[in-house]
Order: C-alpha cells, then sequence, then structure tokens
C-alpha cells in the first residue's frame, strides 16, 4: 500500500474521476476526505470506501465557492490529524462559451453539478 498512513482530499469524489481516485487512494491505504457539491454523492463514496475496509469521511465542497476552501481544507486534518495529499477532480466551466453546438443534454454533462 503506497499511501499508508497519508491522508487525501479529494474534490468531485461524489462521481465519476473523483470518486475513482478517492476508491484508489483509500485501496491504496490513503483515509480520505471526499468532498462533494452534493452531500449525498460525497456520503456515498465515503460509505464504499469504509464497506471495503477503508477510512474516509464525507464533506461538502462547492469549488465555485472560496469560502468553502478552508473548511475543506481544514477537515482532513481534524478528521486524519494531517493532509498530505489534494486531488481536484471537480469540474467547473464557463458554459456559456460551450454552448454553440451543444444540444441540452450534453451542455449539461460538461457543467459542473
Amino acid at each position: 500500500m503506497i499511501c499508508f498512513g497519508q491522508s487525501a482530499l479529494v474534490t468531485g469524489a461524489g462521481s465519476g474521476i473523483g470518486r475513482a481516485i478517492a476508491l484508489a487512494l483509500a485501496r491504496e491505504g490513503a483515509s480520505v476526505l471526499a468532498t462533494d457539491r452534493s452531500k449525498d454523492s460525497a456520503q456515498e463514496t465515503a460509505v464504499q470506501i469504509r464497506s471495503n475496509g477503508g477510512q474516509a469521511k464525507a464533506h461538502v465542497l462547492d469549488v465555485t465557492q472560496p469560502d468553502d476552501h478552508r473548511s475543506a481544507v481544514a477537515a482532513p486534518v481534524q478528521a486524519f490529524g494531517k493532509l498530505n495529499t489534494a486531488c481536484n477532480c471537480a469540474g467547473i466551466t464557463a458554459a456559456k462559451h460551450l454552448q454553440l453546438g451543444f444540444s441540452r443534454n450534453s451542455r449539461t454533462r460538461t457543467e459542473a453539478r
């Protein structure tokens, strides 16, 4: 386990690549703070990690809100005693620049939720 004894903060951990990275870090021994805009999605990732024997906490984080950043960085220190790694998997985009040529369905998939 290459991450044994380390802690990690993963943004966008509620789904997709963020969830996959959070699960992979946990499999490698990291304690993971799974963050997402959706409390339920972050919690679901944390539950998956714990059900596989890992250590995880869920935290609500909207990366578009600067005030959320400080509490997100403090949370793994409070929960696990330190923060070794941060992985930003949350996506945001200036969707108004992408609207030309995109269907509503495609546009929705590119926007951060």
